[in-house]
């Protein structure tokens, strides 16, 4: 059945098996077909799932030479993240540099499809977290915590955030960004190229973050904009609905004149376009129900 499928659609569905550690190794001894698309798969798209895992690969990569160039790096660590992010800085990006396949830029940084990241963070690994993420030039990148859908854990520590934003407003590649388990953005970096942004289970978010960042002339490539189970405060407090980023929008427009003055034809024109390209762009969406109290997803307006 998998033999008779369109080379596309299996090359999907490989790509969805080797995200579970389980199904990886074993995705590929269901027919020939799948073997010979599979196998570029597995080796292009790096997955590791423990420490001594990713270790062991960067021993063995750096004296040997794997049948196809990585494109992806997959790190699910859990609390690990002081060795990833050692490991990675110090060897596994270095030793991508010298494969001569590699997609290297001129400043020497490193050009990935894709940096996933799904663990934990701490404020000690605030200068590792620049330093590492400074090596490369993704065209996606994703960083989310290691826990279940339905829990709130700040995964990304604020000085690694910061850290973070940091590098990626150096990416001249990166058209996908998702990150979820933050608190406290302060600002979204300014990434011409980017074109969608996906922030999920936040908190402290100040809906005039988002506002200054759909309407900054970087943003115009920005085609989607997803605020998923993001909160203004503390999960208790109320989310970030699109009405709110449309009022911070309009006081940004007006600055200091209050939003009962009356506007001049000119500021009546820049709050319409400014509300229609966050009504495109913006959606906010509630995905974590709770039982009682706080929030409800019911209640959420998209």
């Amino acid at each position: 059945m998998l033999a008779q499928l369109p080379s596309e659609i299996l090359a999907e569905i490989i790509n969805s098996a080797i995200e579970a550690p389980s199904t990886r190794p074993t995705i590929l001894l269901t027919t020939l077909t799948t073997y010979h698309i599979g196998l570029p798969i597995i080796y292009q798209t790096l997955a590791f799932y423990s420490k001594k895992q990713l270790q062991r690969f960067i021993s063995y990569y750096e004296d040997n030479k794997i049948p196809y160039p990585p494109r992806s790096v997959v790190i699910k660590l859990g609390n690990d993240a002081v060795v990833a992010f050692s490991d990675l800085h110090a060897k596994l990006f270095n030793i991508l540099k010298r494969d001569p396949r590699m997609e290297v830029e001129a400043d020497g940084r490193v050009v990935l499809d894709l940096l996933r990241l799904r663990m934990n963070s701490f404020t000690k690994i605030e200068s590792s977290v620049y330093q590492t993420l400074s090596m490369i030039n993704p065209r996606a990148f994703i960083w989310t915590g290691p826990d279940p859908q339905h829990h709130f854990s700040l995964a990304i520590v604020p000085s690694a955030l910061e850290s973070l934003l940091r590098a990626a407003e150096t990416y001249t590649n990166l058209t996908y960004l998702k990150l979820g388990n933050f608190a406290a953005m302060t600002a979204i970096p300014h990434i011409p190229s980017l074109r969608r942004l996906y922030l999920g289970r936040a908190v402290f978010l100040d809906p005039s973050v988002i506002a200054r960042f759909v309407l900054s002339p970087e943003a115009n490539n920005l085609e989607s904009l997803r605020l998923v189970d993001t909160y203004q405060e503390s999960i208790w407090g109320p989310r970030v609905r699109r009405s709110d980023v449309e009022t911070a929008a309009i006081q940004h427009i007006l600055g200091d004149i209050s939003m009962q003055q009356p506007r001049t034809i000119e500021q009546e024109q820049l709050i319409s376009a400014a509300t229609d390209k966050i009504r495109r762009i913006v959606r906010c969406e509630g995905v974590t129900e709770r039982i009682i109290g706080g929030d409800r997803v019911s209640d959420v307006l998209i």
